[in-house]
């Protein structure tokens, strides 16, 4: 069993067709919606998660200084982001370092952004985040997680945990 280490890098591209600066990027917390459940029968409280509702999910990325990008994501609409990344790993039977791809599309909307500060060599330290509408996860081109808050899609592990219930509303 390969033994995962480290990020050695990663890029972020806006709409697959520019690096945007260089960017360090927090990725979104998967938290989803719960509800309480109590009453006769239950002893006591049981809080449990409403399947494929998530509650506000942030892609926050740090640049080092203003570029013309960190402008062009703060339009109103959505904006597509891919974060491409290599990961390394040791298999300790073979004694050697593997990498392995990641990649993470999201689809995010706007929220905030500071303009960093302006101190002679010294990063400004640009920051933004969005809300993540769209999240889709890869690990060396095999598909991981799809979060789809606008069309109601929850994959994770090869597992739509949606379908039916997209069914039953007739998407």
């Amino acid at each position: 069993m390969e033994i995962p280490e480290t990020l050695i890098n990663a890029a972020v591209y806006l709409n697959d067709k520019q690096q945007i600066g260089i960017a360090d990027a927090e990725l979104p917390s998967l938290e989803p919606v719960t509800q309480t459940t109590s009453g006769m029968g239950v002893a006591g409280e049981i809080e449990t998660p409403v399947i494929g509702h998530w509650k506000s999910m942030s892609l926050k990325l740090k640049y080092r200084v203003l570029n013309k990008q960190n402008f062009e994501l703060i339009k109103p609409g959505a904006n597509q982001m891919t974060l491409r990344g290599s990961i390394q790993s040791f298999d300790p039977k073979a004694g050697t370092y593997k990498n392995y791809a990641v990649r993470v599309l999201v689809k995010t909307l706007f929220k905030k952004g500071a303009l960093g500060k302006l101190e002679p060599a010294k990063a400004q330290d640009v920051e933004h985040e969005h809300e993540v509408i769209y999240l889709k996860v890869w690990l060396n081109d095999t598909e991981v997680l799809e979060v789809d808050k606008i069309n109601m899609i929850y994959i994770s592990g090869g597992t739509d945990h949606m379908a039916d219930i997209r069914e039953h509303l007739g998407m």
